[in-house]
This record gives structure tokens, sequence and C-alpha cells, in this order.
């Protein structure tokens, strides 16, 4: 099950406050000449399966290659077992962790950072529907989580890969099987405009609706 809890990691553009991303249900089983070593032992593999399924699920863009299990250990501000088990020579737990979200963001922004620049932002055609490259503006990272998955849940999207990241904007290249004064509709009843400026595409938020 997937039970992840994303507060707004930016409030203000410039305020950062701290915040907790948690990640429920990991379970680790390890075995060793000791309990206790069994314990240290699933416990460090715990620290590092939570963060690979924090990332997974919420950033598959991001590469394979994750940080050092040390560095994921300091962004880990606190974690609790739900469940244990212990026999002479071997632990088993569910755990719950909670990632501190400035340093998370940190690293997801570095890890995503591509030299390609957003001013190349338009539409192509590709046999059957259009390649556009849209720059998408939001608040929060928690929004930015929102759009993507409704970009990606639209009827004729075909893939969507993500090209830069940073606080408030991102850009994205959008493989699309439709017409896109459909996809525009589609992005209107959901609270966002997508709009064709001089400069490409954009998709923003429509301040004057209530999501």
């Amino acid at each position: 099950m997937k039970f992840f809890y994303w507060f707004s990691l930016f409030l203000i553009p410039g305020l950062v406050e701290a915040q907790a991303l948690t990640v429920t249900g990991i379970q680790v089983s390890a075995t060793a000449d000791s309990s206790a070593a069994a314990r240290e032992k699933a416990l460090d593999q715990a620290h590092d399966l939570a963060f690979e399924r924090l990332i997974d699920q919420n950033f598959p863009e991001v590469p394979t290659a994750l940080p050092s299990h040390d560095k994921i250990v300091d962004m880990v501000s606190n974690f609790s077992i739900d469940r244990e088990k212990t026999t002479a020579k071997s632990y088993t737990a569910s755990l719950t962790f909670q990632f501190d979200g400035t340093q998370v963001q940190d690293w997801v922004l570095q890890t995503n950072l591509s030299p390609e620049q957003a001013s190349n932002i338009g539409v192509t055609n590709s046999g059957r529907g259009v390649d556009f490259k849209i720059k998408v503006s939001y608040d929060s990272l928690e929004e930015w989580q929102q759009i993507k998955k409704e970009v990606e849940g639209a009827f004729g999207v075909q893939k969507v890969t993500t090209l830069t990241l940073s606080p408030q904007s991102a850009v994205l290249e959008v493989k699309y099987a439709e017409d896109i004064q459909k996809l525009q509709r589609y992005f209107n009843d959901k609270g966002w405009i997508l709009a064709s400026q001089e400069e490409g595409w954009s998709l923003s938020r429509d301040k004057g609706r209530r999501s």
C-alpha cells in the first residue's frame, strides 16, 4: 500500500520551512550472529528501502542511482517501529520513516537539473499527434506532483518526460496523440490553464477558480 503524506515545501518564495515526508509499511528481515546484529542490519536496510520507495513513487524521473546510505540517514528526521519480531539470530520489523522535506527537495532538484534550457518550448509533429514541451508553474512540490499525475492521466497522453525541475517550475515533454484543444479543455476542467504564448506553451493554475 502506498501511504505518502506530502506537505508544501515552498509556502512563500524564498521561505522554506522544514516539512516531513512520511513513508509507512517498510518491511525488513535480516539474520546475523546475534539478534542485536540482525536488528542493526535490518534497520540499515530499512533506511535505504524507505528512501527508494519515496523517490520511486513520487519522482520516477530521478535516475536510479540513489545517494549513499550515510546521506540517506542524514535525511531521516525520525522513524518508528510499528511491529517487530526477534529471535536469537534474526530480526523482522515493519517501520515508518519521516524524511526531512528540505533535504529531500534539495537532492531531487540537484539530481534533476538538466543543461537543457526551457526556452525551446513548442509543438512539433511526430506522425500521429504531436510532441510538445510545456513550462509548468506551481507553488509547491506537492502541487507539482498533482499536476504531473494529471498530465500523465490525460486521455491521449502517451509519454511524459521531465526535462527540468526547479522549486516553482518544470519543463515537460509530452507525447500526445489527440488534438491539443482537447487537452486544453481537460486542464480547464481541472482548474489549470494550458496557453500558447510567444515563447511557447505554459501551464499554470487558474487563480480565478477554486481547485
